[in-house]
């Protein structure tokens, strides 16, 4: 009988988007259990892994009888449940969220760069080259943003950090 208050997380070594819950888990030294999700192979969209994911993606987190699906929202989840990576207050809370809620349009450009390079090469470069100046300016935003700072938010690393970091 599985334990419902285990955090486990399905995803791929190969995602980004699992990435971001995996180095939450790993940094804040909350036990956990991993399942690998094979997307070259294409167990994302068998009907086991749809039944937990409607969307056919990875990461999912199972915990306390919940399922969360995306990335970000199981950061906030996270977050707002251990404590971990939390703003020390409600702006900077409100502003841990805009960060995510920024990532998920403006770096999703930066990931589709080198995904359409390395598993995509039937896409033509062009495509490529469209998604790459709006990467380059998501990157020049952060670094800007983290000008005479080491965090997106307050004093310490946050889920902005890790959701802008993945």
């Amino acid at each position: 009988m599985s334990d419902p208050d285990r955090l486990v997380l399905h995803g791929s070594f190969t995602s980004s988007s699992s990435y971001k819950p995996m180095l939450f888990l790993a940094l804040s030294g909350l036990p956990f259990s991993f399942r690998t999700v094979n997307l070259k192979i294409g167990v994302q969209k068998q009907p086991a892994h749809l039944a937990i994911n409607r969307y056919g993606q990875v990461p999912v987190l199972q915990h306390r009888g919940l399922t969360l699906v995306m990335s970000n929202v199981i950061l906030d989840y996270l977050a707002r449940t251990t404590g971990h990576f939390e703003g020390d207050n409600e702006q900077d809370r409100i502003h841990c969220r805009e960060w995510l809620s920024w990532e998920n349009d403006a770096i999703t450009n930066v990931a589709r760069v080198p995904h359409f390079a390395r598993f995509r090469p039937d896409v033509p470069q062009v495509i490529v080259d469209y998604f790459r100046p709006g990467a380059e300016a998501a990157l020049d935003f952060v670094d800007k943003s983290l000008a005479g700072r080491k965090w997106l938010v307050g004093e310490h690393c946050t889920i902005a950090d890790l959701g802008c970091f993945g």
